[in-house]
């Protein structure tokens, strides 16, 4: 169920698929670009000790710091070489830009998020309201995959690590909490509370699992793994998780709005990803703009276009590149909205094409450690190609009849 990994020992590609097929979870030891980063970075809490020790504006501090590194997309950054050293490479592969995490012992909780929410909007915060209770990020139908990268940015001892329920990976148990009308995802704070005297036995989940950290350790896992914060912890924790798609059409808004982006926007350019210098696009002069344009991925090239950020003209022959290299029937409907972009002949051959393909090879379920067409679980509800529409919606359909004939 689960694999240790020395990183730099490593010598075979990560497979997918068998972390599908099999729920493995992997611990990767000493994994130099994240040791490297929290080296430099770790002003406050390279140990657990001080990280206990710390007032609240140093707390705020570090806050400050961690969105710092979000919104540019570093955290992103840290894992391409990981990435690229697995059989990870399918070109419309996606990670978002992180989660970071900062969470007090439970008994002190409610004190300090109070204290803290005099001084800044706790909702835009990295500051934790609440453990978060036992669930799987993805509990609906899908056709692709999504991973989880997580650590912490300090030494964890094993019962204060991330909680994994191995045994309940392949079982079809419902969003919802027995007895409560509660899912886990929506309604994660009063989830919480209502099983805050809750023992890992008491999920009736099967046995749990946690691993010790060291910083520069992380953990790799399908995101249909049920898991949860660590209870009865007595330090405070500096965590981030990091959310990784094998194969995205879209931009994964049905899911997290604003946050998934194709693998190559967090290469470096010079000191900063383009990530970044995406951000801060709309300031930039038109020969630096023309000049970065076309080293965007396509998901991104789209945005641009599709809010009027470019302060210069595109040419024919760019629009006809930007048609012809786009890989993704979504995006590509997308650029259909303005204005007369493309000839509409040129654009329904590619678009036809790229949606038939679709079809083909990536609308499948076999992804899915469970059947989540049985009733109980939350609907499908990803981007498909709008001119298959109705023959989707049939497709639909017949799994779902199949999985509530049994």
């Amino acid at each position: 169920m689960f694999e240790e990994i020395h990183y730099q020992e490593k010598k075979n590609k990560l497979n997918l698929y068998e972390m599908v097929e099999h729920g493995l979870i992997y611990v990767v030891r000493n994994y130099i670009p994240l040791k490297k980063f929290i080296n430099e970075h770790s002003i406050f809490f390279n140990t657990t000790n001080k990280l206990n020790k710390i007032n609240t504006e140093e707390f705020l501090k570090i806050n400050q710091k961690l969105i710092e590194f979000k919104e540019n997309g570093l955290f992103s950054n840290i894992f391409l070489e990981f990435i690229k050293n697995t059989d990870i490479d399918f070109a419309m592969s996606q990670i978002d830009i992180g989660n970071p995490r900062i969470v007090f012992p439970e008994n002190s909780m409610k004190n300090e998020i109070k204290k803290i929410s005099s001084l800044l909007n706790i909702k835009n915060s990295c500051f934790r309201k609440h453990l978060s209770p036992p669930h799987r990020d993805l509990n609906r139908p899908h056709y692709n995959s999504q991973f989880n990268f997580w650590w912490s940015f300090h030494d964890l001892e094993e019962n204060e690590s991330l909680v994994f329920f191995p045994e309940a990976y392949k079982k079809q148990i419902f969003p919802y909490m027995k007895n409560y009308k509660l899912d886990a995802n929506a309604h994660s704070e009063k989830f919480a509370e209502v099983s805050k005297n809750f023992s890992y036995k008491d999920y009736k989940l099967g046995k749990p699992l946690q691993f010790k950290l060291k910083c520069g350790d992380f953990l790799f896992f399908n995101s249909e793994h049920y898991h949860c914060s660590a209870k009865k912890v007595n330090k405070n924790r500096v965590s981030c998780e990091l959310r990784f798609v094998d194969k995205a059409f879209d931009n994964n808004d049905h899911y997290v709005k604003d946050s998934f982006y194709y693998i190559k926007n967090f290469t470096k350019q010079k000191n900063e990803t383009l990530y970044s210098l995406f951000k801060k696009f709309d300031t930039l002069n038109k020969k630096k703009q023309n000049s970065l344009f076309f080293k965007f991925d396509e998901d991104i090239r789209v945005k641009l276009l599709l809010n009027n950020k470019l302060n210069y003209k595109i040419s024919f022959i760019q629009k006809f590149k930007l048609l012809f290299q786009i890989r993704s029937f979504y995006f590509l409907e997308k650029i259909f909205t303005l204005e007369p972009f493309f000839t509409k002949f040129i654009f329904k051959i590619k678009l036809n094409y790229l949606s038939k393909n679709f079809i083909k090879n990536d609308f499948r379920f076999d992804k899915n450690p469970v059947n989540y067409f049985k009733k109980g679980h939350h609907s499908f509800n990803q981007p498909t190609p709008s001119l298959f529409e109705e023959k989707i919606n049939e497709m639909i359909r017949k799994l779902s009849v199949v999985a509530n004939s049994k």
